[in-house]
């Protein structure tokens, strides 16, 4: 079994990993989620809808966007705590995992594949690679590097081959996109570096990746999901096992993927790096450390990712124009040196100067609309007292060329499925109900979600609708639960939503216009507990929400062919011990294909 703990001598001056004892902020009866601000649950205006003794404020969350209004129930049943979730599976084997090679102490990692191209990519060390520039004398360094087959494991026979430059400029990372590949295959990558040392030269090597096309037929697609992985909130487990989980076409990640403060979360991992990454060396050096950890690295070793970021890439709360923790005359270089360090960390197919938005062909089974709802055209999250202007039409969350891009992009899909890969929670998420004729009177959870941008989420809806777009299916994070909801313009109007669907000639159209699935975090904080008084009023708002779990974190499973999409939550007990557990089975749920408002979520007994 491979040792699961960083290498401490993998980064310059690197402490001990030292485990603390997890601190949840408790508020009321109730275990807040998440980070450490408050937000407080809104209602506009200001109405005598109570919720069993609780004030609203107490199912608020603690991070704008991740909000213990994630208590909201389950339509289908049962509590959280009369869920009666399975025992773990048994702890896999874990393959040893390859000896550090100092100059390249991050791994590497591949990314936003496309059926003939991927995209790979590695960093070095800048102590050692700045060695190597001083002995050379140069400014550059050159990187060989080999894509082969997968069955090539000597690299005897690459498929693709060449040489690139590495400087201080990309802070020693580097990413390439190869093409001239063929549909749906299987690689093996890495990188090397010649170093000549007492006139003999050696080739020093990367570890080796393997990375995968996208199909272009295919009969059927496998994807996961993941978000919200604060180092110091637990250990990856959920990336450890989504590097031994098989067959995965990519691995989704929606945001979150590092955190800019260390003051966020529980002190179960302590990183070394104790500040506020805020420039670009900060930024740098934040990923840098996230990137040594085995278990994510594991992840990026077996599968392509696609990905697209959240806030705390940023910081805590951000929209297009700034945040409450920066000043407005700093925000604009914080927010290029965020984007610049991101994409050079991950490996997207972009330059920063691009927009994150972009889509991905499954095969002819999904058209995968990656979308940004935080940087790209999001308008500052309401307060309470401004609630009210959620409905305002010039509202936005994508901003007008993102929308744009998306509302014709979905017209000419063709394939069956249309996956949104977004931020934050998309369904309604409400603390009291209220007909459509009365909307200003229902109390809102959470302002950073879809929630607090109502008008944008009506215009994509109607959109839907009208232009008649089966199989729309968002895939969402940011919210550290999971979730299972029927998507419509008004869940708590029985003309436009009924909870079950009906049966025969006379069934009406009041499904899903969509459906929604949230992934849990990754190790980010959740709920320790919950008020089954709370879970019980917010479950008569929600008739729409079929499923929750509010206090594990773990990771999510899709598979889809043209007529299903399977989803299967893999969850687990505990991440704060290092030690690898078994994964929990949480819920294995089904969508059968089916044009807008007529979609519908039912529970599976398949493994998934």
């Amino acid at each position: 079994m491979s040792d699961r703990t960083p290498k401490k001598d993998a980064f310059p001056n690197r402490r001990e990993v030292i485990t603390k004892s997890v601190t949840c902020l408790t508020v009321g009866a109730m275990m807040m989620s998440c980070d450490d601000d408050g937000l407080e649950a809104v209602r506009e205006p200001a109405g005598n809808n109570e919720i069993a003794g609780d004030s609203a404020g107490e199912i608020a969350g603690s991070e704008a966007g991740d909000s213990a209004g994630e208590t909201a129930g389950e339509t289908a049943g049962e509590t959280a705590g009369e869920q009666g979730l399975p025992d773990p599976e048994p702890v896999p084997i874990i393959p040893a995992d390859p000896e550090p090679v100092p100059l390249f102490p991050y791994g590497v990692a591949s990314g936003d594949p496309r059926q003939a191209s991927v995209v790979i990519w590695t960093a070095l060390d800048p102590r050692l690679a700045n060695d190597l520039l001083d002995a050379t004398q140069s400014s550059t360094l050159t990187i060989q590097w080999s894509l082969t087959n997968i069955y090539d494991e000597s690299f005897s026979e690459p498929v693709e081959t060449g040489t690139a430059t590495i400087s201080q400029e990309s802070g020693f990372t580097l990413k390439l996109n190869v093409n001239g590949l063929s549909p749906d295959t299987r690689y093996r990558y890495r990188f090397a570096v010649d170093q000549v040392e007492s006139d003999s030269e050696l080739v020093i090597f990367s570890h080796t990746g393997l990375t995968r096309t996208l199909p272009e037929n295919a009969d059927e697609i496998r994807l996961a999901l993941c978000s919200c992985a604060n180092f110091s909130s637990g250990y990856y487990h959920a990336y450890r096992h989504l590097a031994l989980t098989q067959d995965l076409h990519a691995v989704l990640h929606l945001g979150d993927y590092i955190y800019e403060s260390t003051g966020l979360g529980d002190a179960v991992r302590v990183l070394e790096g104790q500040f506020e990454a805020r420039d670009l060396s900060g930024y740098r050096n934040r990923y840098a450390e996230y990137r040594l950890d085995p278990d994510l690295q594991a992840l990026h070793r077996s599968h392509p990712i696609i990905s697209v970021w959240d806030d705390h890439e940023f910081e805590n709360g951000a929209h297009q124009g700034g945040s409450s923790g920066t000043a407005p005359d700093a925000w604009a270089d914080r927010k290029a040196n965020a984007t610049q360090a991101y994409h050079e960390w991950l490996p997207t197919a972009l330059q920063p100067d691009q927009p994150l938005y972009r889509s991905f062909d499954f095969g002819g089974i999904a058209e995968v609309f990656m979308l940004d709802t935080r940087i790209e055209g999001r308008d500052p999250q309401l307060s309470r007292a401004q609630i009210a202007d959620r409905f305002n039409e010039d509202r936005q969350l994508l901003g007008s060329a993102q929308e744009r891009w998306l509302f014709d992009g979905l017209t000419a899909c063709t394939a069956p499925w249309k996956f949104l890969g977004q931020q934050v929670m998309m369904g309604h998420l409400l603390a009291g109900g209220a007909p459509e004729a009365e909307r200003e009177q229902a109390i809102m959870v959470n302002a950073d979600q879809w929630d607090g941008y109502d008008s944008s989420r009506r215009r994509l809806f109607n959109h839907v609708i009208e232009s008649n777009i089966s199989g729309l299916v968002t895939f969402s994070g940011d919210i550290h639960t999971s979730w299972a909801s029927e998507l419509s313009i008004n869940p708590s109007d029985p003309e436009l939503y009924v909870p079950e669907a009906s049966e025969g000639p006379s069934a009406t159209k009041r499904g899903g216009v969509g459906i929604e699935i949230v992934t849990p975090a990754v190790t980010s904080r959740a709920l320790s507990a919950i008020n089954d008084n709370v879970v019980t009023q917010l479950r008569n708002f929600n008739p729409h929400i079929k499923w929750f779990e509010l206090t594990l974190k773990g990771f999510t499973l899709i598979k889809a062919s043209a007529t299903k999409v399977e989803i299967t939550w893999k969850l687990f007990e505990e991440v704060t011990e290092p030690a690898l557990p078994g994964v929990i089975t949480a819920k294995t749920m089904s969508i059968a294909h089916a044009s807008p408002l007529n979609l519908r979520l039912t529970s599976s007994t398949s493994d998934g």
